[in-house]
C-alpha cells in the first residue's frame, strides 16, 4: 500500500559551530535564475504561516539552497530505492554537479550547498517521499514533519535549534518527494547580485602557422562569453567574441609576433584583461620563391587550355613562357596559380612553363609541360563517341552524344528486325526516338557529316524502354452502359493496360461523389430513384499513381410502371426456431405481391402470397432443413424465382436438472470446498455468493466441486448453484449456509536482555532475546517523544549519528502477522565524548589589496579549526602577527616597495597544524618615477625590420620607442615587455633608435640611441633568448634536470634585485624578489620542457642559465 510506504526522515545531529568548505559548483549565473514551482511556493508560504503561529518570523528564500533541494528531489525520484542501506539524505553518483554519497557521515548533507552553489555554510535538510505513484504535497509533507517532533523542532527552533536563527531557506518537490533546507548563513546570491567572471587564465597558442594560430585558455567562472583583443602597433584592437575558451586567428601578417589577451564576459559585466600572450608566428624565408611544381593542363579544346600549377607560399605573382619557334616567348603574368592560353594552332602540340616571382627575385623556371590540343580533321569530321540515352519512358528517349567540331548535321540509324533503317537527321548533338515498343530494347547509331562526307558510323546503343506498368496509367475510354433497367445499370469501359484498379465516382446534386473501387473494368451501378438520370465517370489506379478521371457518361434508366417486377434478392432467414422461422428478402420496387414457395421431397410447393417483402413460415419438423424461394408479382407479369434458401432448424431443448445434495468439507477461517451430486445433462456449474444481501458471481466449475477462499475470518457465507448445457441453464439450487472457523490470535513475546555494545561517540548497536517467527520495531527517546528508530528481522539493531557524550534511551517490541507485543524495558545508553582531531594546514593563502604599505591576506577555510595564526618574515625570524578565527587578516605600516613573507596555521582545542609554505608579496612604490633602462640591443636584423630588447626596470610599467626619421624624432610604438619590434623600415636602410621607461608617476630620460644597419639575414632568432650580458659572477643551476625544486649555484644574493623563471616561449612564468630566506626555487608545477632562469642586479647587469624541467 502507498500510505505505507511513506518516509519522513530528519537529520540533525550537526555540530553547528563547524565552518564549511566552499567547493566549486553551480555558477552565480545559474542560481539566479532558480525559480519555485506553485507547489513549492505553497509549501514556503506554509512554513512562514506556522512558523508566525508559534511568534517566529518569516525564513528568507534562498536561490541556492532551492537549487540544492530542487536537485535532490530530482535525484530522489531518479535514483533512490528504498529498502536500501542509504536513507534519503543521500546522493546518487550520477549527479554532474555533486558528488555522490551514502549518508553515513553528516558531511553528505551538511557540505552538499557549498559544494553546489557559492552558499558559505552548512545545510540542515527535512525530507519526505513515498514510493510506487504516490504524489508529495506542500499539506501533505508539512503535516507529516509537524507531527514528528524532531522534524518539528528544526521548522520552529525549538530543542536542539532554538538557539539558531535560520537566515535561508530552500523548498525543492518533485513527483514522490519533498525536502526543505535551512541555513544560519544569509545567501549572498541575491537578484540584485552582480558577479563579474574571472579573469581568464592559462592562455596558450598551438596551430601555430606563418599566417594564423589557435589561441585557447582556462574556462573562467561564471562567464557566459568572451572578447579578444590583439595589439596592432601601439593599439589593441578588437579580434573577436567567443563562447567556449578557443579563438581562430587568421590572415596575419607572416612571421610577426602577436600580443594577445582575453576578458570574460556576463550579464553584470567583465573581468579584467588577461595577462598577455606572445606568438612568434612561422617565418617565411626571406629568400626567393621555390619552383612551382605539380603543372597540369584542364580544358583543352582545338585553340587553347588552362594551364595550372601548385601555389608557392612566398610567391607574389608568376610569369608564363610558351615555346615558339624553339624560342620562350613570355605571354603574361598573374597572381593566381593558373593562367589562360589561348588562339593557338588548332590540334597542335604546346609547350609551357613558369616561374614564381617576390620582392627578392625569382625562382628558376618550372620544367615544361606539353599539351596537345585536339585536332580538327579538315575534311570528315570524327565519329561521334559518348553515346547516351535520356529521358527514357515507355515509347521514346532522347539520344546524345559528343558534338564533332567541323559536323553539319548529324544522321541516325535504329536497328528494326535486324536491319539499319534511317531515322532522320538533326544539325543538334542529340535526337528524341519515339513511337517505340513499349518496354522494347531499341538499338540506336549516329555519323557526323560535313561537305566533306560523313564519318563512320558510330559505336550502337541499346537501350530497354520502361514497361507500361512503371508509370500511371491511362485515361480510361470507350465508356458504355449494358443491362439498363428501372434502378440499375452496368458502367463498363475499355480496360487500361497496366492498371491495378479503377475508382468510380456518381454525380450527385451537382457534386462527383465516391462509389466504390474495382480491379474489373465494369461496375454495377444501383440507384435509389427508378427511371432517373445517373451520371458516372472512372479513373484507373496503380502503384505509381493515377490517371485523370474519364469523361462522364449520363445513363436514363427505364421508367418503373411499365414493366414486370425484378426478381428478388437478399433472402435471409430470422427469428428461426425448432419449428418456424421468417423468410426476408428485398422490396422490388414495382411489385405488388410476392409469391412463396417451399422444396418438400424434392418438388416445389407454393406456400402463400404476401404483399410484403416478410413471410412466416411455421408448422415444420423440429431440426430439419428448409428450403424456400420468392417471385415478385405485378400488373404486367412476374420476375423469375429468386435464388433458394436453405435454412437449418434447431433442435428440441434440453435443459439441465437443478443441482441438489449441497456441503462444505475442509472449512477453514477463510476457505471452505463446496460440493453436490452431479446434475444431468449439466456440462458446467455457476456458483454464486451471498453479500451484503445481493448475489454475486462466485465462479464457474466443470464439476460438482468449487473451492472458496480469501473469506472473512470466521464469517458465515451462503452459496448457490444452478447447471448449464448448451441449451441453457437450470433453476438456483436451495442456498447452503456455511459457518467458518474463528481465527486465534497468537501475539509474540515481549524482548527481554536489551545491551548495549561497541558504544563510541556516536553509535552504538544493541541485542535482545529472540522471539519466535517475529520481527522488531525500535525505538528512541527524543525530546520526550518515542520515535521509530528501524525494524529489522534480526535480534540486532545498529543506532548512529548520536550527539557525542549524550545519554540515549531505547526500547524494543515484537512484531508478527497478528499484532505486536508489549514494549521492552528501556536502555539507557551514555555514549562517549567527541573526539576533535588536529585541524588540517590551511591551503590556498593569497595576497589582495596590494598598496605600496599594506596587503590583506587570506585563506581557505579549515572545518574543524577555532582560529589561524599568521606569521611574518622579520629579522631573520618568524613573527606572530595574528592569532582569531578570521580567515582574512590586513597587515599596514609596510615599507613601500618591499617584499614580505608570511605564512599561517590552523590551531582547535587538541593542537595546530603545520604552518602552510609561505607566500611573498611585492608591495607598490610610492610614486617614485622610473630609472633610465640599460643595456638597449637590436637583434634579428633583417632588411626591413629589427628587433630591440633592454634590461627591464623595476617599477617601469611601460616603455616608449621612438626612431629617427631623418628630421626629428618620432614615436615608432609603446610596450610593457622588454622588447619591441622595428618593422616596414626601407630596404637595407640605417635606423636609429632610443627608447625611456614610464609608469604611472612620470616618465625616464631617452637612453642614447643605437645604429642599426639593415641587411639580409638567413634567419630569425627567438625575441624570447637575450643575449648574455655581463654579470658579476657565472651561476649554475642544480639538479639539471630538476623535477621538484633548484637551486642557484654561486648567486650573491646581497647583490641581487629580483629572479624570473621563463619558459622556452618566452612567457614569464615566477618572479622572485629579493629572494627571501630560503634559496630552493620549487618548478614541480611546470610542464615538462626547457626553462630559462634570468638574474636581475642591482648594477643593472642580467645572467641567464637554461635547465630541463623533467
Amino acid at each position: 500500500m502507498k500510505n505505507l510506504s511513506k518516509i519522513v526522515t530528519l537529520l540533525m545531529w550537526c555540530n553547528l559551530f563547524l565552518l564549511c568548505p566552499t567547493l566549486k559548483g553551480a555558477t552565480v549565473s545559474e542560481i539566479k535564475k532558480v525559480q519555485l514551482t506553485a507547489e513549492e511556493q505553497k509549501l514556503y508560504q506554509l512554513i512562514n504561516e506556522y512558523r508566525n503561529e508559534n511568534g517566529l518570523p518569516d525564513i528568507p528564500l534562498s536561490k541556492s539552497l532551492t537549487y540544492v533541494a530542487q536537485r535532490h528531489v530530482w535525484d530522489l525520484e531518479t535514483n533512490f530505492e528504498f529498502g536500501g542501506s542509504c536513507n534519503m539524505h543521500s546522493w546518487s553518483d550520477k549527479g554532474e554537479d555533486w558528488s555522490g554519497c551514502c549518508y553515513i557521515e553528516p558531511q553528505c548533507m551538511w557540505d552538499k550547498p557549498s559544494e553546489m552553489t557559492p552558499y558559505p555554510g552548512y545545510g540542515y535538510e527535512i525530507s519526505y517521499g513515498g514510493s510506487g505513484n504516490y504524489k508529495a504535497t506542500a499539506e501533505g509533507a508539512l503535516q507529516a514533519w509537524k507531527g514528528s517532533s524532531g522534524h518539528n523542532t528544526v521548522i520552529v527552533n525549538q530543542g536542539s535549534w532554538k538557539n539558531i536563527k535560520w537566515n535561508s531557506v530552500g523548498i525543492g518537490i518533485y513527483e514522490s518527494f519533498a525536502v526543505v533546507w535551512f541555513g544560519a548563513e544569509v545567501d549572498p546570491v541575491q537578484d540584485d547580485t552582480k558577479i563579474l567572471p574571472e579573469k581568464p587564465t592559462a592562455l596558450s597558442a598551438s596551430n601555430i602557422f606563418f599566417d594564423a594560430f589557435d589561441l585557447s585558455w582556462a574556462n573562467s567562472k561564471d562567464a557566459d562569453s568572451y572578447e579578444i583583443q590583439r595589439m596592432e602597433s601601439t593599439n589593441w584592437i578588437d579580434a573577436g567574441t567567443a563562447v567556449l575558451p578557443t579563438f581562430a586567428f587568421n590572415n596575419l601578417d607572416s612571421g610577426s609576433v602577436q600580443e594577445v589577451r582575453v576578458r570574460a564576459v556576463n550579464a553584470d559585466g567583465t573581468s579584467d584583461w588577461s595577462n598577455s600572450l606572445f606568438v612568434d608566428l612561422l617565418q617565411i624565408e626571406d629568400s626567393i620563391p621555390n619552383i612551382p611544381t605539380n603543372l597540369l593542363a584542364s580544358g583543352i579544346d582545338t585553340t587553347s587550355f588552362t594551364f595550372e600549377w601548385k601555389a608557392v607560399v612566398n610567391a607574389e605573382s608568376y610569369t608564363i613562357q610558351i615555346l615558339k619557334g624553339g624560342i620562350w616567348t613570355d605571354l603574361g603574368s598573374t597572381a593566381n596559380n593558373s593562367y589562360k592560353v589561348e588562339n593557338l594552332l588548332a590540334g597542335s602540340n604546346q609547350k609551357v612553363r613558369v616561374k614564381a616571382v617576390n620582392s627578392f627575385g625569382t625562382s628558376e623556371w618550372s620544367s615544361s609541360l606539353s599539351v596537345d590540343l585536339l585536332q580538327i580533321d579538315d575534311f570528315l569530321p570524327a565519329v561521334p563517341t559518348d553515346l547516351i540515352a535520356t529521358e527514357v519512358d515507355t515509347t521514346s528517349f532522347t539520344f546524345k552524344w559528343n558534338a564533332i567540331v567541323n559536323a553539319d548535321f548529324y544522321t541516325i540509324q535504329v536497328l528494326d528486325l535486324g536491319i539499319w533503317v534511317d531515322l532522320d537527321s538533326t544539325v543538334n548533338n542529340n535526337y528524341k526516338v519515339e513511337n517505340r515498343i513499349s518496354g522494347s530494347k531499341q538499338t540506336v547509331r549516329v555519323k557526323a557529316v560535313n561537305n566533306f562526307g560523313a564519318s563512320d558510323w558510330s559505336d550502337s546503343l541499346s537501350v530497354d524502354l520502361l514497361k507500361v506498368e512503371n508509370f500511371p496509367p491511362a485515361i480510361p475510354t470507350d465508356l458504355i452502359a449494358t443491362e439498363i433497367d428501372t434502378t440499375s445499370f452496368i458502367f463498363q469501359w475499355k480496360a487500361v493496360v497496366n492498371a491495378d484498379s479503377y475508382i468510380i465516382q456518381i454525380l450527385d446534386l451537382g457534386i462527383w461523389i465516391d462509389l466504390d473501387s474495382t480491379v474489373n473494368n465494369n461496375y454495377k451501378i444501383v440507384s435509389y430513384i427508378p427511371g432517373g438520370k445517373e451520371t458516372v465517370r472512372v479513373k484507373a489506379v496503380n502503384k505509381f499513381g493515377s490517371s485523370d478521371w474519364s469523361d462522364s457518361l449520363a445513363v436514363n434508366l427505364l421508367k418503373v410502371e411499365n414493366f414486370p417486377p425484378a426478381i428478388p434478392t437478399d433472402l435471409i432467414a430470422t427469428e428461426v426456431d425448432t419449428t418456424s422461422f421468417t423468410f426476408e428478402w428485398k422490396a422490388v420496387v414495382n411489385a405488388e405481391s410476392y409469391t412463396i414457395q417451399i422444396l418438400d421431397s424434392g418438388v416445389w410447393f407454393d406456400l402463400d402470397s404476401t404483399a410484403f417483402n416478410t413471410f412466416k413460415v411455421e408448422n415444420r419438423v423440429p431440426g430439419s432443413k428448409q428450403t424456400v424461394r420468392v417471385k415478385a408479382v405485378n400488373k404486367f407479369g412476374s420476375s423469375d424465382w429468386s435464388d433458394s434458401l436453405s435454412v437449418d432448424l434447431q433442435q428440441t431443448v434440453q435443459l439441465p436438472d437443478v443441482p441438489t445434495d449441497l456441503v462444505a468439507v475442509n472449512i477453514t477461517e477463510t476457505a471452505f470446498e463446496l460440493q453436490w451430486a452431479k446434475a444431468k445433462l449439466a456440462t458446467a456449474y455457476q456458483i454464486d455468493r451471498l453479500v451484503d444481501s445481493l448475489w454475486i458471481l462466485e465462479g464457474y466449475s466443470s464439476s460438482n466441486t468449487y473451492l472458496l477462499a480469501n473469506l472473512d475470518s470466521g464469517s458465515t457465507q451462503s452459496v448457490r448453484v444452478k447447471s448449464i448445457n448448451n441449451d441453457g441453464e437450470s433453476d438456483w439450487s436451495t442456498p447452503l449456509v456455511v459457518q467458518l472457523k474463528e481465527t486465534v490470535i497468537n501475539l509474540p513475546d515481549t524482548p527481554t536482555n536489551l545491551k548495549a555494545n561497541n558504544i563510541t561517540s556516536s553509535s552504538f548497536d544493541i541485542t535482545w532475546s529472540l522471539v519466535d517467527s517475529a520481527q522488531y520495531e525500535i525505538q528512541i527517546l527524543k525530546d520526550s517523544t518515542w520515535v521509530l528508530q528501524g525494524s529489522t528481522a534480526s535480534n540486532s539493531y545498529l543506532l548512529t549519528n548520536m550527539k557525542a557524550g549524550s545519554v540515549q534511551q531505547v526500547r524494543v517490541r515484537a512484531v508478527n502477522n497478528d499484532g505486536a507485543s508489549e514494549w521492552s524495558s528501556i536502555l539507557i545508553v551514555p555514549l562517549l565524548d567527541e573526539v576533535v582531531s588536529i585541524p588540517n594546514t590551511p591551503s590556498n593563502l593569497t595576497a589582495t589589496a596590494v598598496t605600496n604599505n599594506s596587503m590583506t591576506i587570506v585563506w581557505n577555510v579549515v572545518g574543524n579549526a577555532t582560529s589561524y595564526d599568521l606569521q611574518i618574515w622579520r629579522n631573520s625570524t618568524w613573527q606572530l602577527i595574528s592569532s582569531s578565527a578570521d580567515t582574512s587578516v590586513v597587515i599596514n605600516d609596510l615599507a613601500s616597495g618591499s617584499t614580505q613573507y608570511v605564512r599561517v596555521r590552523a590551531t582547535n582545542k587538541t593542537g595546530s597544524s603545520s604552518y602552510s609554505d609561505y607566500i611573498s608579496v611585492k608591495l607598490e612604490q610610492s610614486g617614485a618615477i622610473p630609472s633610465i633602462p640599460r643595456n638597449l640591443k637590436a637583434y634579428n636584423v633583417n632588411s626591413t625590420y629589427f628587433g630591440i630588447y633592454w634590461a627591464t626596470v623595476d617599477n617601469a610599467e611601460y616603455y616608449d620607442i621612438q626612431r629617427w626619421n631623418g628630421r626629428n624624432w618620432v614615436l615608432d610604438g609603446s610596450t610593457n615587455s622588454y622588447y619591441y619590434y622595428v618593422e616596414d623600415m626601407p630596404y637595407r636602410s640605417t635606423q636609429y633608435v632610443r627608447i625611456r621607461s614610464r609608469n604611472r608617476f612620470g616618465a625616464s630620460e631617452y637612453t642614447q640611441y643605437i645604429t642599426v644597419s639593415l641587411g639580409r639575414s638567413n634567419g630569425r632568432t627567438s625575441q624570447h633568448f637575450e643575449e648574455p650580458v655581463e654579470s658579476l659572477t657565472e651561476i649554475s643551476v642544480y639538479p639539471n634536470p630538476a623535477s621538484n625544486t633548484i637551486r642557484v649555484k654561486n648567486l650573491q644574493v646581497e647583490e641581487v634585485v629580483k629572479v624570473q623563471l621563463i619558459s622556452s616561449s618566452g612567457i614569464v612564468q615566477q618572479t622572485i624578489e629579493n629572494l627571501g630566506p630560503l634559496d630552493a626555487i620549487d618548478v614541480s608545477r611546470y610542464n615538462k620542457g626547457i626553462y630559462i632562469l634570468k638574474v636581475y642586479y642591482k648594477n643593472n647587469s642580467t645572467s641567464f642559465v637554461r635547465f630541463v624541467k623533467q
